[in-house]
C-alpha cells in the first residue's frame, strides 16, 4: 500500500497508511511542522488551523481556505498543498526587515508581517493559540490582498466584505487596514484565547495595511513553493477512474466516485453487500463523508466502517445553480460557499432592495442569509462543513441548525437519492418539503437512515415584494450553537383601499412563513439526543446533546394572512406564538420566551414596520411611550479602545520598557516547544485514561480484555498493579502530604492514582486505570473498549456517613473491604442536608472558626465589631439562620443570644428584601437607632480553567532507577514530590522539568500531579517512555474548577444624623450622599468543595479575604463552610476565593443602593474607607515616592508600616508553600520580622496612617489610591454624562436597555523568598535559572529585564544597559533549581525578579572588584570586554555564578536611605476600579458589552505591556465567568439514562469562553502612572495576574441594572423589586430576569394606548 502525498509548506511529505484515516493534525505532529496544537479535537478553538492552499480556475494568486487540522483526515488532504505558520512567507521589502522585532523574540530574522505584527503587538501569551491565530490571520489578509490589489478575487474580496475604493484617497488607502470590521470579525470567529483579552491580537490584524501587501505575499519564490508541484498538479487534473479506491489500512477502504452516476453505482453495490453480509452474519458497513466536521461533535470518527465513500469529488453535488426554478445548492458545498456565493453573487446583484428595503427581494434574502450562515460554527468550520451533512444530521442526530431554519422559511426542497440493496428502488430520486425532512413531519415519511444521500437543495428565490429576515441567538455571537432561531418571510401587497390613516402607503401581508428552531430537552422530540447521551453510563466524557426542534408558526401564519401591515395588526397575529411555542415538547419557558422574542422581531422587521414608521413623523416621542417597534440588536463591533501606562524611566532600563515578550515570533510561527512537543523514544507507549462513569456507584469489575484485543493496546495499569509494588511503590495512590495537602488533623485523604475495583466511584470522571498502546490514537480507542460493572444504590437509599469529610483521617490503607453505594452529593444544597462538610477550621487554624456548624472546627468565620448584637437590635436573624441552618448551641456560661430564628423566619429570610425596625444602640447607648435591614439570597458560579493546553506529561525510566518526567505543570517541586511518593522513591531520584505551558490559570498547579504520577507508575511497570496527554473533554471532566456558592446575607443599615460632608467623599461620589449607612453585614457562604480537598480550600480563605474589599463596615462577618460533593475536585482558578467574595460584596451594594433608591456609585462612594479630612490633608502635604521617580528620593514620607501583624496568630509550617497559590494568608516568618523592627516600626506606625478594612487588612495611607483611581475614573470616563444617556436611552427603548455600573476590587498580596542560580558565560551571554514557569504572563521576560538592568550596574554608564540577547532562562528543572516552589498567585514574577536580582548583585559585586580593575584607563568598556577581563586563560579566574535565596526585602533598596523613602511593603493590596457599560436585548436576552474602563494601581510595572496584557486578559477570562460559561453536572435521575454526576459542559460545543467579538467594543486600560511604591528599586511593581479579573463584576452589575430597567418597564415604569441576576448571565438568565411577560400582550397595549393619544390629538 503506497504513503499518502501531500505537500506542507511547500515540501512533499509522505503520510503512512496506518494514518490515513488519522487527524491531518496528528500527522503533522510526526514532522518537523508541529505547528498546530489540538487543544480541542473538535473544531472549536482554532488552535490546529492551516490553510489549504488553491489555485482559481479564474487563475491570479492562489487564494487560502482555513480548515481545522484536527477534523481533517489525512485522506481528505492527499495531493494537496498546506500552510501552516512554520510556512508563512517572510516579509519581501528591505523596510520590513529593518522594523523586524528584536532577536529576544526568537524565530527567524525576517518572519511573515502576521508573525511581526503579533509579536510587536504582544499579542502572544501563553502562545499555544498564537499559530492558529497567525495562520487564520495571514490567510484572510492574502484573500483581502488579492481582492484589492486587481488580482482574480476568487471572491473572497466580496467574502470579507473588504474593499478599498471607500477609504478615500491615496494616504488613507496605504494606511487602512487591509481587513477591518465584519470581515475581520469573521476572520477571526473561528479561534480562541484564554489569556490575552484579544485586543493585541486584533490590533495586529489592523495593522497590516494595503502598504503591506507586497510583504504580505513574501518573496515571489516563497508564493510558488506554495503551489503544487508542475507533476502533482498534472497528476491531479488527469482524468481519473469513475471511482478511486484508496486502501487505508487497518482493512479500511476510501472509495472516492467522481460523477454522480458512479456515486449512484458506488453505494447501490455498498449497499447489497452489507445486506447480503447481515444475512450471513458477518459484518460489512459503510458510511459517506464529506466535511469531516461532524467527530467534532459527536466523536464518532469513522474507525470501526469497512468503506467510506466520499462525495466530495461529485461535480453534481457541489453546484451553486440558478436557475428558472430558483437555486440549486449541491449537497457537498459547503457552508463558507454558499454564503460567499449569495453574498457575492444575489445580494450584490439580485431583484429587489437592500436589507431593510422596501421591496426586500432576492438581494434582501441573499444577505440576510449570507449573513446569518456566517454566525454558524468558525470560518474554519464553514469552509469544510456542508449543507447537506447539515441538514442530515438535524434529521438524524438533533443537531441545532441555522441552515434548516434558514432555507425552510425561503420554502426549500431536499433532493433525495434512495440507496437501496433493492435493484428497483435504488436510485430513485425524489424531492420533499427541507422542513418535512428534518422535523419528521408531512405527508411522506423520510427514508430511514442511511437509506438516502441528500443531493441538493433546491430554494425558490423570492420575487419583489417578499421581505425576509433572520436571526439566531447563542451565548457567543459566532462559534456558538443556537439556543434558538427564527426565519420570517412576508410577501407583502399594497392593501386594497390603497392608503393608510395618516396618508402612508399601507401594505398588507399576502403570504406568510414563520420558522423558528429551538434547544429542548435531550428527551423530546423521539428522544434522538437521548438515545446517544446514553453513551454517559459508561463515558464520561461522551459530550451531551440538547434536543432540537425547528417547525413554522402554523397559527401566527395564519393570523397574519391578510392582515395589514401596522403595529396594531400585527401584535395582534403575534398573540398566537407563545401557545405555539409553549406546546413545544422539551422547550423551557426562558428559550420559548426568546423564541417569541425573535418572531416579533422578524414581523415587525419584514413587515418594515420600525419606530418611524409606526408613528409617523412622532416616532421618537412615540417610542418614549413604549411604542417602539421591535428590532435585533447590530452585530458587535470588534475591540478598540485606549490604553494607557507609565513611561519608561531610562536610568533603570531596560526595566520599566515595554519589551517585547521573549519568544514572542517563536510562539507566533510555532517553533515554541511544550511538553506535547517534547521527543518521545522509538518504542515510547501513550496512555489513555479509563474512567468511572457513575458518581457513587461501586466499582464490581474491571475487563480490559477486549479493549487488548484491539490494533495497538499493550497493557492495562490499574490499581492492582500499584498493590503489587512497582519499583517501590506505596500501593494505593500517592497518599502524600505534600505542601498544599498537609495532612492535618481531620483532614480528608488526598485522591489515589487509580480506583481499584471495589471501591466507590467518588466522582464521575475518577481515573481507574490506564490503557497502554502505540499510538495516542490507539490508546484512546482500546480505553473506550475496556469495560466497567457498577453497583448502584437504590433510589430510595440515602447518602451515609462515607460520602463526609467530617473528622476522617488519614491512612495508607486500601479501602475497606466492604464499600457500599450511595446516592452522589451533586449540588449544594444536598450536601449541607447530609451535613457532608471539609473541615476548613481544621485545614486553616490561623482563620477565626465559625460556630453554625458545630461539633468541630468546620467553618470559617473572620470578624468585627458585635455582628449578632447589632443584629438583634435590627431584629433580623443571623446569616446561617437565613440559609436554613439551626442556631449553634450557646455557649454554657451565657445565656442565649437575641436575633435567632425560627424555620418561619429563615425561609422568609432567603427572599430579597428589607425591614425596617428601631431599637437602642447595639452598644448599649439608650439613643434611639433607626435600622433598616436588608437580606437576600446569591449563588457565584464555578469556572473552569480552559487552558489552551491539556494536561500532559513523558515519564522516562532512568539508568539507576529514577524517573524524569516532563510535566505540563505550575511547580516542578509537586510533580518530583508526586512521583516520588507514587513510586517510593527519594527525591534525589525523580527529575521534573517544564519548559513553558500553553496556559494554566491555577489548574496546573496541583492537578498537574495526578497525569504526571500515572504516567511515571505506567513507566515505571513497563520499563518504557510513557506519554499521557489528556484530550479536552477528558480534561475537562477531570478537573472541577472553582467553586460555587450559596450565599445568604444579612445588611443592617443605619440611618445617619447627617451625611457625610468630607472632601473625600463628595469628591468620590459624584452623585451625592445618601442618609443611610451600611452598619453592619452578616454572610455565611456555603461553597461547593469536590469529592476530593486538593486545594480548594484556597476558595474559602480568599472569599474571606476578598468580602470585606475597601468599604468601611464597622460590624461583619463572614462564615464559610465548604461542602463536599460526589463532584470532581475544586482546585485553584484565577483569584480563588477573591472573585467570589467581590460578586458578594458588590451584590449587597447593589441591593442595599436598590432598596434605599439611590444611586450605587453614590453609596460606593460613602460607604469607602475614608481618611479622617485632617489627617488626609496632612499626608497630601507629605512628599510620597511614586511610580515617576527613580525610587531613590532621600525626603519622602514613609509609607507605613508591614501589613503583617505581630498580633496574628502564625500559619503552618507550609505557609510559605500556600502563599505562592493564595497571597492572604499570614506569614510567620513576615511577622517576626515585623516583630523584629521592634521601635524603628512603631515609630513609622506613629508617624503614617494606616488604615484597616474590616477584617483587619492593613492599608499605609500613602498607598490607599482608591480615591484617585475612583475620582478618575468617573471624571474620565465621563461617569454622570454616561449616566444621563443610558437614563435617556431606556426612556426612549423599550425592547433595548443598557445598564451602567463602576466598582472597585482589592487584591491582598504578600511577598516571600525564592532561589535563583545565574551564570556569566566566558562569552559574555548570561544563563539565569529562576522560580517561577513561565505560562503566559511574562515572568521570563521580566527577569530577563531585571537581571540585564542588575548587571549593567558593572558597566559605566554610557553602555548601560547591557543587550538583553545576551540573557537566556533555562527551563525549570527539579535537578537544576530545587525547592523553587509553586508558581501562582500573581506573586511569581517579582518574587523570581527579586532573587535574580540578589544573584546578580553578587556578581556585579565580583566584576567589580575583580574585572573592572583590569581595565583600568579604559573609561568606556562594553559587557563582553568586562567579561573577558575575567579569564585566566584556562577559563574564568573568578567566580562567575551566584545563588541567591531571597526576596524584596533583602534588596539593597529595602534599607538604608531608600527604605526610609519607600519602605518595603511585606505585604500589600492591588487596587484598582473599572466601570462597565453594557446593552441588551429585551426580547431575546442577547447582550454586548459595549465599554470597559479600567485603572488600575500597578506600582512602576517591570514591563508595563506585558502588565496590560495581564489586566485585559484577566477581565476578559472573568468577563466569560460572568456572563457565557456555564459549568453543571448531570444529575436528573429522571431523564433517560438517569443521573451520573458528569459535567455536562464537557467540550468546546458547549462551554464558551469569550470570543474576539464578545470583548468590550470599547476598552479602555489605565495603569497609574504617579502610584505610589510598596517597594523601592527597580522592582518596584505590583501583582497584575489575577486581581483584573475581580473587576468584571462590573459587567455583571451593570447587566442586572439593564434587566432592572426592562422589569421597570414591563411594569408600566413602576420600580420593580429587587432581583438578582446569576452569574453566568446566559441568554436564558438574561430574558427570565427581564420579567414575565407577554410581548404581544405588551405590544398591544402600546398600540392601543398609540391610537388612543393620537385619536385625543
Amino acid at each position: 500500500m503506497k504513503p499518502f502525498t501531500l505537500f506542507v509548506n511547500g515540501e512533499e511529505l509522505h503520510a503512512p497508511v496506518e494514518m490515513a484515516n488519522a487527524p491531518l493534525a496528528a500527522f503533522l505532529k510526526t514532522t518537523r511542522f508541529k505547528s498546530v496544537k489540538i487543544a480541542c479535537g473538535e473544531g472549536g478553538c482554532g488552535a490546529c488551523t492551516v490553510a489549504l492552499v488553491e489555485q482559481s480556475s479564474e487563475g491570479g494568486a492562489p487564494s487560502l481556505r482555513t480548515i481545522n487540522s484536527c477534523l481533517a483526515p489525512v485522506y481528505s488532504v492527499r495531493g494537496k498543498s498546506i500552510l501552516t505558520a512554520e510556512g508563512l512567507p517572510p516579509a519581501a521589502t528591505a523596510a520590513a526587515t529593518a522594523a523586524a522585532t528584536p532577536a529576544t523574540a526568537g524565530g527567524p530574522a525576517a518572519s511573515s508581517v502576521v508573525v511581526e505584527r503579533l509579536a510587536a503587538h504582544h499579542a502572544s501569551q501563553c502562545g499555544y493559540c498564537t499559530p492558529g491565530f497567525a495562520v487564520a490571520c495571514h490567510a484572510a489578509l492574502h484573500n483581502a490582498a488579492n481582492g484589492c490589489s486587481g488580482s482574480s478575487s476568487n471572491g473572497h474580496a466580496h467574502s470579507n466584505g473588504n474593499g478599498c475604493s471607500s477609504n478615500g484617497g491615496a494616504a488613507a488607502a496605504e494606511s487602512a487596514p487591509l481587513l477591518d470590521g465584519e470581515g475581520l470579525r469573521r476572520a477571526l470567529d473561528g479561534n480562541l484565547c484564554r489569556c490575552t483579552g484579544y485586543r493585541p491580537i486584533v490590533s495586529a490584524c489592523r495593522s497590516v495595511g494595503v502598504a503591506d501587501i507586497e510583504d504580505l505575499a513574501g518573496p515571489p519564490a516563497a508564493g510558488a513553493a506554495l503551489l503544487l508541484p508542475p507533476r502533482a498538479a498534472a497528476a491531479a487534473a488527469a482524468t481519473a477512474d469513475d471511482v478511486e479506491e484508496v486502501a487505508l489500512g487497518a482493512g479500511q477502504v476510501l472509495k472516492v466516485p467522481r460523477s454522480l452516476a458512479a456515486l449512484v453505482a458506488e453505494s447501490g453495490r455498498l449497499a447489497a453487500a452489507a445486506a447480503s453480509a447481515a444475512a450471513t452474519g458477518s459484518f460489512s458497513s459503510w458510511r459517506l463523508v464529506a466535511g469531516h466536521t461532524g467527530p467534532g461533535v459527536y466523536k464518532d470518527w469513522p474507525l470501526a466502517e469497512s468503506v467510506l465513500l466520499s462525495v466530495n469529488e461529485v461535480p453534481e453535488l457541489r453546484r451553486l445553480q440558478q436557475t428558472d426554478d430558483g437555486l440549486v445548492v449541491g449537497g457537498a458545498v459547503t457552508l463558507e460557499a454558499l454564503a460567499a456565493h449569495l453574498d457575492g453573487k444575489l445580494a450584490a446583484g439580485g431583484g429587489g432592495g437592500g436589507v431593510g428595503s422596501v421591496g426586500g427581494g432576492v438581494k434582501e434574502w441573499a444577505a440576510e442569509t449570507a449573513a446569518h450562515l456566517r454566525r454558524i460554527a468558525g470560518t474554519h468550520v464553514r469552509n469544510a462543513a456542508t449543507v447537506g451533512g447539515n441538514l442530515v444530521l438535524t434529521a438524524e442526530a438533533a443537531l441545532p441548525s441555522d441552515v434548516a431554519t434558514l432555507l425552510a422559511a425561503a420554502g426549500a426542497e431536499v433532493e433525495l437519492l434512495l440507496v437501496s440493496s433493492d435493484a428497483a428502488a435504488h436510485g430513485v430520486s425524489r424531492r420533499m418539503p427541507l422542513l418535512d425532512f428534518v422535523s419528521g413531519g408531512g405527508a411522506a415519511a423520510k427514508p430511514a437512515a442511511g437509506g438516502y444521500i441528500l443531493t441538493a437543495v433546491h430554494v425558490p428565490l423570492p420575487h419583489h415584494g417578499v421581505r425576509f429576515w433572520s436571526q439566531r441567538i447563542a451565548e457567543r455571537y459566532s462559534n456558538a450553537a443556537a439556543v434558538a432561531n427564527a426565519a420570517v418571510s412576508l410577501r407583502l401587497q399594497p392593501a386594497a383601499d390603497g392608503a393608510a390613516a395618516g396618508g402612508a402607503t399601507a401594505s398588507v401581508v399576502a403570504e406568510a412563513r414563520v420558522v423558528v428552531g429551538v434547544r429542548t430537552d435531550a428527551a423530546a422530540g423521539g428522544g434522538v439526543a437521548a438515545a446517544r447521551n446514553a453513551a454517559k453510563e459508561t463515558d464520561p466524557t461522551v459530550v451531551l446533546l440538547y434536543g432540537w426542534d425547528v417547525r413554522r408558526l402554523t397559527a401566527v401564519e395564519a393570523a397574519l394572512a391578510g392582515a395589514p401591515a401596522t403595529p396594531a395588526a400585527l401584535a395582534a397575529a403575534l398573540a398566537a406564538a407563545a401557545p405555539d411555542l409553549a406546546a413545544i415538547d422539551g422547550v423551557d419557558a426562558a428559550t420559548a420566551a426568546i423564541a417569541e422574542g425573535l418572531v416579533v422581531q422578524g414581523i415587525f422587521a419584514a413587515a418594515g414596520v420600525t419606530t418611524a414608521t409606526a408613528n409617523g413623523a412622532n416616532g421618537a416621542a412615540a417610542a418614549a411611550a413604549d411604542v417602539a417597534a421591535p428590532s435585533r440588536l447590530p452585530p458587535p463591533e470588534l475591540v478598540a479602545g485606549t490604553q494607557s501606562y507609565p513611561a519608561p524611566l531610562p536610568e533603570v532600563a531596560p526595566v520599566t520598557e515595554p519589551t517585547i515578550k521573549l519568544g514572542a515570533k517563536l510562539q507566533a510561527t510555532g517553533t515554541a516547544q511544550y511538553t506535547e512537543d517534547v521527543p518521545v523514544h522509538k518504542g515510547a507507549l501513550y496512555g489513555a485514561y479509563v474512567m468511572g462513569a457513575k458518581a457513587g456507584a461501586v466499582l464490581e469489575a474491571i475487563d480490559a480484555t477486549p479493549a487488548l484485543a484491539l490494533p495497538g493496546a499493550v497493557r492495562f495499569v490499574g490499581a492492582a498493579d500499584l498493590e503489587a509494588g512497582a519499583n517501590g511503590s506505596n500501593g494505593y495512590g500517592y497518599t502524600f502530604a505534600n505542601r498544599f495537602e498537609a495532612l492535618r488533623p481531620g483532614a480528608p485523604p488526598p485522591e489515589p492514582i487509580f480506583l481499584p475495583a471495589g471501591g466507590r466511584v467518588e466522582y464521575a470522571g475518577q481515573p481507574v486505570g490506564l490503557v497502554l498502546a502505540e499510538s495516542a490514537a490507539a490508546a484512546h480507542r482500546a480505553a473506550k473498549a475496556v469495560q466497567l460493572s457498577y453497583r448502584t444504590a437504590p433510589s430510595s437509599s440515602t447518602t451515609t456517613s462515607t460520602a463526609t469529610a467530617t473528622n476522617t483521617t488519614t491512612t495508607d490503607a486500601p479501602p475497606p473491604p466492604t464499600v457500599e453505594p450511595i446516592t452522589p452529593l451533586l449540588d449544594i444544597e444536598s450536601a449541607l442536608a447530609a451535613r457532608a462538610l471539609y473541615p476548613l477550621a481544621a485545614l486553616m487554624p490561623w482563620l477565626p472558626a465559625g460556630k453554625s456548624l458545630a461539633p468541630g472546627p468546620m467553618t470559617l468565620a473572620p470578624f468585627n465589631g458585635d455582628v449578632d448584637a447589632l443584629l438583634a437590635a435590627a431584629g433580623a436573624p443571623p446569616a446561617a439562620a437565613a440559609a436554613g441552618l439551626p442556631p449553634p448551641p450557646p455557649p454554657a456560661a451565657e445565656p442565649p443570644a437575641d436575633g435567632g430564628s425560627s424555620s418561619g423566619e429563615a425561609a422568609a429570610a432567603t427572599a430579597n428584601g428589607s425591614s425596617s425596625s428601631s431599637s437602642g444602640d447595639a452598644n448599649g447607648s439608650s439613643r434611639e437607632r433607626k435600622l433598616r435591614v436588608v437580606r437576600g439570597r446569591y449563588y457565584t458560579p464555578s469556572q473552569l480553567h480552559v487552558y489552551m493546553e491539556t494536561q500532559s506529561a513523558v515519564a522516562a525510566p532512568e539508568e539507576d532507577g529514577g524517573m524524569t518526567v516532563q510535566s505540563a505543570c505550575q511547580g516542578t517541586d509537586v510533580i518530583q514530590g508526586s512521583v516520588a511518593a507514587a513510586l517510593g522513591l527519594p527525591l534525589s531520584k525523580v527529575t521534573a522539568r517544564c519548559r513553558r505551558l500553553g496556559g494554566a490559570f491555577g489548574g496546573k498547579a496541583t492537578l498537574s500531579r495526578r497525569v504526571a504520577a500515572a504516567a511515571a507508575v505506567a513507566a515505571a511497570i513497563t520499563g518504557r517512555q510513557v506519554r499521557l496527554q489528556l484530550p479536552r473533554n477528558a480534561d475537562m471532566v477531570l478537573n472541577g474548577g472553582r467553586a460555587d456558592c450559596r450565599v445568604d446575607y444579612v445588611a443592617v443599615l443605619e440611618e445617619q444624623a447627617a451625611a457625610p460632608t468630607t472632601a473625600a467623599a463628595a469628591a468620590a461620589s459624584h452623585v451625592g450622599p445618601t442618609r443611610w449607612r451600611l452598619a453592619g453585614l452578616d454572610v455565611f457562604v456555603a461553597a461547593a468543595g469536590g469529592a476530593f480537598p486538593d486545594i480548594a480550600w484556597l476558595d474559602a480563605m480568599g472569599l474571606c479575604a476578598a468580602v470585606d474589599s475597601l468599604y468601611d463596615i464597622p460590624h461583619m462577618r463572614c462564615e464559610v463552610a465548604m461542602v463536599r460533593t460526589n463532584l470532581p475536585p475544586r482546585t485553584a482558578v484565577r483569584g480563588p476565593g477573591e472573585v467570589n467574595g467581590t460578586m458578594i460584596i458588590e451584590q449587597v451594594m447593589e441591593h442595599v443602593a436598590a432598596e434605599l433608591g439611590v444611586n450605587p456609585e453614590a453609596f460606593r462612594a460613602a460607604t469607602f474607607l475614608q481618611l479622617p479630612p485632617s489627617t488626609a490633608a496632612a499626608t497630601t502635604a507629605k512628599t510620597v515616592t511614586t511610580a515617576t521617580d527613580n525610587g531613590t528620593a532621600a525626603a519622602a514620607a514613609p509609607a507605613g508600616p508591614s501589613e503583617a501583624d505581630v498580633e496574628a496568630e502564625a500559619g503552618p509550617a507550609d505557609a510559605g508553600a500556600v502563599a505562592e497559590a493564595s497571597t492572604t494568608q499570614p506569614s510567620s516568618a513576615a511577622a517576626a520580622a515585623t516583630a523584629a523592627d521592634g521601635s524603628d516600626q512603631s515609630k513609622k506606625e506613629e508617624e503614617v496612617l494606616v488604615l484597616k478594612t474590616a477584617f483587619g487588612k492593613k492599608i499605609p495611607a500613602p498607598l490607599y489610591t482608591l480615591p484617585r483611581l475612583w475620582h478618575k475614573l468617573m471624571r474620565e470616563a465621563g461617569w454622570e454624562a454616561m449616566q444621563a444617556e443610558v437614563d435617556a436611552f431606556n426612556a426612549a427603548h423599550p425592547w433595548t436597555k443598557r445598564g451602567l455600573a463602576a466598582l472597585p476590587a482589592r487584591y491582598g498580596m504578600q511577598r516571600g523568598n525564592k532561589p535563583a542560580y545565574v551564570n556569566i558565560l566566558t562569552d559574555g551571554t548570561v544563563q539565569v535559572a529562576c522560580h517561577g514557569i513561565e505560562m503566559g504572563q511574562g515572568l521570563f521576560t521580566k527577569v530577563a529585564q531585571v537581571a540585564a538592568a542588575t548587571l549593567s550596574e558593572a558597566l559605566p554608564p554610557a553602555n548601560r544597559p547591557m543587550d538583553l540577547s545576551n540573557i537566556k532562562i533555562c527551563d525549570n528543572s527539579s535537578e537544576l533549581l530545587p525547592n523553587s516552589g509553586v508558581t501562582g498567585g500573581s506573586t511569581s514574577s517579582e518574587l523570581a525578579a527579586a532573587a535574580v536580582r540578589l544573584a546578580c548583585l553578587q556578581l556585579v559585586d565580583i566584576l567589580k572588584t575583580k574585572a573592572v580593575p583590569k581595565l583600568k584607563g579604559k573609561e568606556s568598556f562594553t559587557w563582553k570586554e568586562l567579561v573577558a577581563a575575567t579569564s585566566g586563560g584556562w577559563g574564568p579566574a573568578n567566580q562567575l555564578g551566584a545563588f541567591a535565596w531571597g526576596g524584596q526585602a533583602d534588596l539593597p533598596e529595602a534599607s538604608g536611605a531608600e527604605a526610609a523613602a519607600v519602605p518595603t511593603q511585606t505585604d500589600y493590596s492591588v487596587i484598582g476600579v473599572a466601570g462597565a457599560l453594557v446593552e441588551l436585548d429585551v426580547l431575546t436576552g442577547e447582550r454586548r458589552v459595549l465599554r470597559a474602563d479600567i485603572l488600575f494601581d500597578l506600582g512602576r510595572p517591570v514591563n508595563p505591556a506585558v502588565d496590560i496584557g495581564q489586566v485585559e486578559g484577566a477581565f476578559v477570562m472573568g468577563l466569560g465567568m460572568m456572563l457565557s460559561e456555564a459549568a453543571s453536572y448531570d444529575q436528573s435521575a429522571e431523564e433517560a439514562g438517569g443521573g451520573t454526576g458528569a459535567l455536562v459542559q464537557n467540550s468546546t460545543w458547549h462551554y464558551k469562553p469569550p470570543a474576539a467579538a464578545c470583548v468590550p467594543a470599547q476598552f479602555n486600560v489605565t495603569l497609574l502612572d504617579d502610584a505610589p511604591l510598596s517597594q523601592a528599586g527597580p522592582i518596584s511593581s505590583k501583582a497584575c495576574g489575577e486581581p483584573p479579573l475581580l473587576l468584571s463584576t462590573a459587567v455583571l452589575m451593570a447587566l442586572q441594572r439593564a434587566t432592572a430597567a426592562a422589569r421597570a418597564d414591563a411594569a408600566g415604569g413602576c420600580s420593580a423589586d429587587f432581583v438578582p441576576l446569576i452569574a453566568p448571565a446566559t441568554v436564558q438568565r438574561v430574558r427570565t430576569a427581564c420579567g414575565d411577560w407577554n410581548a404581544a400582550e405588551r405590544l398591544q397595549k402600546a398600540a392601543a394606548a398609540a391610537a388612543t393619544a393620537k385619536a385625543g390629538k
